[in-house]
């Protein structure tokens, strides 16, 4: 009996480890075949944004959001008419981020004016469901050679397994064109950078900037713990990067704003000189000017930044202002604090204004 099972275990072993094969008519290729865009470093495992070796060297709670897949995009060509998903994540939800954002993906793909939608998959919610399936998109017309396409993993999870499916006889395989060229924009901040409170992965204001501005952006953004802390600015001087943005001021006290931003940003340009670094500044939350205690702490932090850009000198960084207008309380912010999609496209919108000419200007400081 058990000789008789032995080519049954071989043929299911070998199909298991075959990268793409054929089921009911689909074609199912591994993302780890394709090309994953977003992450600094090379020897990170699975869809997590920073490797092992950092692990002692920021705080635990750090280490644990690496592991969320935010900003992470998988590129690939196709030719097909249809593409699905199907993927692993834990069970999390949260009260202030859709279940799209938090374990879904993002479909967008490249034309001759840039970027554009296609679709989501969308999770499983209910029952504590962790393997998903969905199917992003069909009917798609034939295109004349290969679609370019970006898929934008979870913001808020971690992700386990990929796979993408094409209908069988489709051509799946790593993009061709460029996409998002150049070196990556790196992006160190809070809650906010990782993505809440956007609607889906691709509407975070670091997906938003990155195809904007056609370039790779690195999401680091980790939630309620983005405090500047010299292990991050270690991992990020080992990027090759164009630009540095620190958004991190809504995770700090106004009394640790100026040392910890001079020391930081020092300790960045000592391993990176010449490399821009731009300093955003606390939004205006919603109701400021009616909360008086708020509003006194938003200006103290602010004071705070503006005594550490003194230091610094103006050759060092740029300082931008992310202003809230009478609008944000009606349709920027989710819940009094992070912003919505429509607050994180005017915050990718202000940075892009600071960051292109950067860009254009060879990355001169």
């Amino acid at each position: 009996m058990m000789r008789r099972a032995w080519p049954v275990l071989v043929v299911w072993f070998v199909l298991a480890l075959t990268p793409a094969a054929a089921q009911d008519g689909v074609r199912w290729v591994d993302a780890s075949a394709l090309e994953l865009q977003g992450r600094g470093f090379d020897d990170a495992e699975g869809y997590r944004r920073l490797p092992e070796r950092f692990r002692e060297r920021i705080p635990e709670r750090v280490w644990e959001l690496s592991g969320n897949s935010a900003g992470l995009v998988v590129r690939f060509a196709t030719d097909a008419t249809e593409v699905r998903t199907r993927w692993t994540t834990g069970p999390l939800l949260m009260n202030n981020l859709s279940p799209l954002a938090v374990r879904g993906l993002d479909l967008y793909t490249l034309g001759a004016s840039g970027w554009s939608y296609l679709g989501t998959a969308r999770p499983k919610v209910w029952g504590g469901g962790t393997e998903h399936e969905y199917t992003i998109v069909s009917g798609l017309s034939r295109p004349h050679g290969l679609r370019e396409m970006a898929l934008y993993l979870p913001l808020y999870e971690s992700v386990g397994a990929i796979e993408i499916g094409v209908p069988e006889g489709s051509v799946l395989e790593r993009p061709r064109a460029a996409g998002f060229a150049g070196p990556p924009v790196v992006v160190y901040g809070t809650s906010i950078t990782q993505g809440a409170s956007a609607s889906r992965p691709g509407l975070a204001f670091p997906a938003i900037l990155g195809r904007m501005l056609g370039r790779e952006v690195i999401n680091l953004g980790f939630s309620a713990t983005g405090r500047l802390d010299p292990g991050i600015g270690e991992a990020m001087a080992e990027i090759d990067a164009a630009v540095y943005i620190l958004d991190c001021q809504p995770n700090l006290r106004a009394d640790e704003i100026e040392q910890r931003t001079v020391d930081f940003v020092t300790a960045l340009r000592e391993r990176r000189p010449g490399v821009p670094i731009v300093l955003v500044d606390n939004i205006l939350y919603p109701g400021t000017a009616d909360r008086p205690d708020l509003k006194r702490t938003l200006d103290e932090k602010r004071a705070a930044l503006r005594r550490a850009v003194s230091r610094l000198g103006p050759e060092a960084v740029t300082l931008v202002a992310i202003e809230a207008d009478e609008r944000a309380g009606e349709d920027e912010s989710a819940d009094g604090i992070h912003p919505t999609d429509e607050g994180m496209r005017r915050h990718a919108s202000r940075l892009w204004e600071v960051v292109a000419p950067l860009l254009e200007a060879g990355a001169a400081p």
